[in-house]
Order: structure tokens, then sequence, then C-alpha cells
């Protein structure tokens, strides 16, 4: 599986609509913690094919921040359903394993 990019409201709007499950990955190409856990984060996204992964740069998409309430990266957020289940943040490759297991059991 691919992660794509988000880069507006209007686009996470319109994959809601079309996936059940989403991970969403808050992240800045400055943040350290970020660059090392996009391997993991991109590796998850192939074992978990019927999860949607998506990565929004904060500093280019600073709507989709707000929205969110994005206070540091990384930030990892579930949806399912359009509807926000679950969150963490930090590089924990742990709690991020955990994150995409309990979407996957709703």
């Amino acid at each position: 599986m691919v992660v794509n990019t988000v880069t507006s409201l209007d686009e996470y709007r319109k994959l809601t609509k079309n996936h059940e499950h989403i991970i969403i990955r808050f992240t800045a190409e400055w943040c350290g913690p970020c660059r090392m856990i996009a391997p993991d984060f991109e590796s998850l996204s192939n074992d978990y094919k019927d999860i949607h992964f998506i990565s929004v740069d904060v500093d280019n998409s600073p709507e989709l921040s707000t929205e969110f309430g994005v206070k540091a990266m990384p930030t990892f957020v579930s949806i399912k359903n359009g509807e926000k289940h679950n969150e963490f943040r930090g590089a924990d490759r742990e709690k991020l394993k955990h994150l995409v297991k309990s979407l996957q059991e709703l």
C-alpha cells in the first residue's frame, strides 16, 4: 500500500467517504523523530492493506493540522467512518502498531 500525501481538508474529506479505516501521520520535514518512525509507518501500510495510510506535512497543511489540534510531531490519528477513533504523539513504534491493530479490530 502506498502512503498518500494529503494537503487540504477537502482532500481529506473525500478520502473519508471512500475509506472506512484511515491512519493519519502528521509530520514535518525538519522533524527528526518523524523521519525516524517514517519507515515503520511505510511498513505498516504494506502490512495492513484494508487501512488507508495518509501523511500530512503540518507546514504545508495548516488547515488540517488545526482541524485535528496537532501540537507536536509526529502525531498519529486513527479514523473510522470519518470519526476520530484514537491518537497519540511521539515516535513510539509499539504505540503506532497498537493504534493500527486496534483500528483494524473495529
